[in-house]
């Protein structure tokens, strides 16, 4: 159990470090130029604090765990963040392959790119970031997976694969426009 938290804590922490790689100003391997360095900047930088204090979770979720009171929120947590990380990563999966093979192109604001090589970005994401929400997802859900009582794990894993399919399916559908989007503001 120790060492999936250990896992997840290294490896949220290694893609906040590449976020805070580009929130400094980095360049190396931008699929593109940029309109608004400061945005990209800000935006990297954002997510490299919410990342880096989002990597410390796992620990604390371990040393959480024993405890009644906050065993059901470890559950919680584990659920959510691998129905979030595996649904992200499975839909940015397959919109890099329709983007690559010509069947959809992605959408950059054009108040952060002046210009995008797809082809560059779509391999980045799908050889980069999107293995990354993979791994990370499977990680919280061995995490939880190991925090359910005995007996429950098969209705624990049923929910979750369950939340994964249908989120990534609605998620697929609003990607390709099949469905709207529905902004709540």
């Amino acid at each position: 159990m120790l060492r999936l938290s250990v896992a997840a804590c290294l490896w949220g922490a290694l893609y906040g470090v590449y976020r805070l790689y580009y929130g400094l100003g980095g360049t190396g391997f931008i699929p593109g130029e940029l309109s608004s360095a400061a945005t990209f900047r800000y935006i990297n930088l954002f997510a490299a604090a919410v990342m880096l204090v989002l990597a410390v979770l796992p620990i604390v979720m371990h040393q959480a765990r024993n405890s009644a009171r906050w065993k059901l929120l470890v559950l919680i947590v584990c659920w959510l963040v691998a129905v979030a990380c595996c649904s992200h990563a499975l839909i940015d999966i397959v919109q890099r392959i329709l983007s690559l093979t010509g069947h959809l192109q992605i959408q950059y604001p054009s108040s952060i790119w002046h210009t995008v090589n797809y082809k560059e970005a779509d391999l980045q994401d799908l050889f980069g970031n999107e293995p990354w929400f993979l791994i990370e997802g499977l990680l919280f859900a061995a995490i939880g997976w190991r925090n359910v009582p005995k007996g429950a794990h098969r209705k624990w894993m049923y929910i979750l694969l369950g939340a994964v399919g249908v989120s990534t399916i609605i998620g697929i559908l609003v990607a390709v426009g099949a469905i709207g989007r529905t902004v709540i503001s």
